[in-house]
Order: C-alpha cells, then structure tokens, then sequence
C-alpha cells in the first residue's frame, strides 16, 4: 500500500485531535524550491514545491495545502498562525516517515489497515460531497428563526414549584397536626412527615416531592417517570410564599397537608444566544438526509444482492452475563439469531 494513503490517514487522526506532533530532529525542512518540471505552469510549480525531503519520500506545499483545506473552516482559521502552520507541516512529515516504516514492517498488507483507509476514503469523499462550509450557509436566518418559533420548549424553562408533604389516614389526623406543621421549620416538617406520613414513596425523604411543572412533571423526569397527583400539583401552585402550608386537601389516598418549598419562574433562552446551536443542528440534519439520498442513489444505481437467510450462520461470541439481580445467568446462543424479515 502507497505509504502516502497511510500517512494521510494518520495525519487527518492528528489534526483532528488538534495533539502536538513534531517532526524528528533527523528531518531539517529544505528551503522551497522550484519543480523540475520547466513547463508546468504556475499554480502546478507552486504546489510541487518541496517543504521537506527525506529518504525515500517529500512533503510538498500542495500536500499541506490539501491537509489545511481538508478541515472545517472554524479549523482552518487557526493556520493562519505561523506556528500553527509549521507544526502542521511538520506533522505530515512525522506521518510519512511512520508509514514509510509501517510499510517497511508489512504493516500494510494487514487487512485492519486496508479497512480503515476504506473508511478515511469514506470520509474524505463525504467531506467533498458535502462541504460544511457550503452547508451552513445554506442555512438561512429565516430557517433559524422558524425552527426556534416552533421549538420553544427547547430553549425554556416551565414555571416550577418544589413542595413537600405529609399525607394523613382522615380529616381528624390531619387537623390535629396542622399547626404543628405550619410552625415547624425545614428539618421539623422533614421530621413530622417522617414519623406520620402514610406515604411511602416520599416519608423517608420528609415528604419531598422536588420540582415539578403545572403538568406534575419532576424536573429532569424522564418519560416512564410517574408525574405528581394533579391535586397536590394545584394546591402546590395555588400557595402563594414559601414555607406555606395548605389546609388539609382529601385525595383518594386520603388527607394532604401541602407545603410550598420552592419555586422557578419560567425562563426562556434568547433567540441570539440559541442560534448557533440551531444553524448547526439544522446544518447536521440536513447533511445527514442528502447523504442518505446520496447513499440509495448508489444503491439503486448498482443493486446490491442480499442473502438475509445466511445471517443464521454468523455466530456471537459472548461470556455469561447475569439475568437480573437475583443471580440467575444466561447465554446468548448463535441459534437465537431469527433472519430479518424480508423488506
């Protein structure tokens, strides 16, 4: 394999992890000088130019040109730093003379190395195909402003209360408590739904129920995730200063005493400071769908043949694993495979 294909993979591994690479002390850059070839023209001679030569291979202006221009334009902004642009250079030299080396250990007849210069093949074309330059800009501020008017809940915040507390078997338990309740402070209430709260869920937590939104959502719950009971919701939302507790509220479960112990105001993200972050999810989606218009485009063009029925033959390599918590192990058996239905 051309050792050039290998270092350039190498080098687009280096630049994209920004890590400091040096060339070795062995390798002084030359002077740039003029192609041999009198009669190419200009541009041709320019890039032809040698930065560096080393047994056995050269570093060209053209070929840290094509590593510069490979990157996003945010990446490229940063060469225009002379230092940046040097360690760059000497970076494609490091590269080359690893390859040269790895090709010299047949390194590069390894089927791993042939896979992922497919896959850096991959990526070079997609990023031709698609510039993300020509991309973003095909992302108007109308596209923005309408994605953020129809997204609003994706940069706020609801109105939010935090509430605690303490449920009761009847109206007469509730009653007798209730001042006891509205005079006690943070860590008493905490004390009280522990030893009379009826609510299991809740009562070693002092009766908390953390924040939650006027549809009973938890703040960060997840969809699974049971909201608070409607009632205690609206009595929690009907309090009006913190450390407020209700009256006794019956439920079905029985009686509520309610009390208010935070709350958020609803909160919304400016447009200004939301709109990069759209530009570039609208940027990467839509990438994302003409790549796979691209992709079927391929397919259609040169069918692939699909034998779903031999899948049956591919077999998992895997270690027992534990079922659940109880103890009890299973293994995953080639033969549990079932080939896909057909499409």
């Amino acid at each position: 394999m051309n050792p050039r294909k290998i270092s350039t993979l190498l080098v687009m591994s280096a630049l994209a992890s920004l890590t400091p690479l040096m060339a070795s002390a062995d390798v002084v850059p030359e002077e740039p000088e003029e192609a041999a070839d009198e009669t190419a023209d200009a541009e041709t001679a320019r890039r032809a130019r040698v930065y560096a030569r080393f047994e056995g291979g050269t570093v060209t202006v053209g070929e840290i040109e094509d590593a510069i221009n490979a990157q996003s334009p945010f990446m490229r902004e940063r060469f225009r730093e002379r230092s940046a642009l040097v360690e760059l250079a000497q970076s494609l030299v490091r590269a080359r003379l690893l390859a040269q080396e790895a090709e010299r250990r047949g390194i590069d007849e390894r089927a791993v190395v042939s896979q992922r210069v497919k896959q850096g093949m991959v990526q070079l074309l997609l990023q031709q195909r698609f510039p993300e330059d020509e991309g973003r800009a095909a992302v108007t501020d109308a596209d923005v402003r309408a994605y953020y008017d129809a997204h609003s809940s994706e940069f706020g915040r609801p109105e939010m209360v935090r509430a605690a507390h303490i449920r009761l078997a009847n109206r007469e338990d509730a009653d007798a408590i209730l001042e006891e309740v509205r005079a006690a402070d943070v860590a008493e209430f905490r004390e009280l739904a522990r030893r009379h709260s009826l609510d299991a869920a809740t009562k070693l937590s002092g009766g908390d129920l953390r924040f939650f939104t006027r549809d009973g959502r938890p703040a960060g719950a997840r969809t699974e995730d049971d909201p608070v009971n409607e009632e205690i919701v609206q009595v929690a939302f009907s309090l009006e200063e913190l450390g407020q507790v209700s009256d006794p509220v019956e439920i079905r479960d029985g009686f509520h005493l309610v009390k208010l112990t935070g709350r958020r105001a609803e909160r919304l993200t400016p447009f200004d400071r939301a709109e990069a972050g759209i530009r570039s999810r609208l940027w990467r989606e839509r990438r994302q769908e003409a790549i796979e218009e691209f992709v079927n485009s391929l397919r259609e063009a040169t069918p692939p043949e699909i034998n779903r029925e031999r899948m049956l033959a591919i077999e998992l390599e895997t270690d027992e694993v534990s079922a659940d918590i109880s103890g009890a192990e299973t293994t995953m058996a080639p033969s549990a495979m079932e080939a896909p239905a057909e499409e």
